[in-house]
């Protein structure tokens, strides 16, 4: 998947952060998992979405529309706030699903940026842990070689 889903506090502040190609498969199983999340969590929900690094968006404009149209309204998200200042296209088309999904929408260029922007909003966050780190990657064993 192209992208990976974490609670940054729980129940309450959702990160998603993109990576290389999304395709329309993968936005299907994205918008499925995070309205999930959330409907179960603790509104208001707070939703980052960190594009920085998303490639490309692998579909036309109108799949998209038609795919965002059908998510059901998210009674429970307090704000979306999107780190994508330097990828215009991408700013475009989060604009475009903010609208079309009628949420409030912040865009700024880094995750502490994001952090102050719903501290702001929402000030009873702004003493609660934060899990900022992310964790670990999986490595891969380290092959031994004994001289054979």
């Amino acid at each position: 998947m192209p992208y990976q889903v974490r609670w940054l506090v729980p129940d309450r502040v959702l990160l998603t952060t993109f990576s290389g190609v999304l395709t329309q498969a993968d936005l299907k199983v994205f918008i499925v998992e995070v309205v999930q999340l959330i409907t179960n969590g603790q509104a208001p929900v707070f939703h980052i979405s960190d594009s920085l690094a998303m490639e490309r968006v692998d579909m036309s404009l109108g799949v998209l529309t038609s795919l965002i149209k059908a998510v059901p309204t998210l009674t429970g998200l307090g704000a979306q706030v999107d780190i994508n200042k330097p990828h215009a296209i991408n700013a475009f088309l989060a604009n475009v699903g903010s609208q079309l999904l009628k949420i409030r929408t912040y865009t700024v260029p880094t995750l502490a940026t994001a952090v102050e922007m719903i501290k702001r909003i929402a000030p009873e966050l702004d003493t609660v842990r934060w899990e900022l780190t992310a964790p670990p990657p999986v490595l891969a064993p380290i092959p031994v070689n004994n001289g054979d």
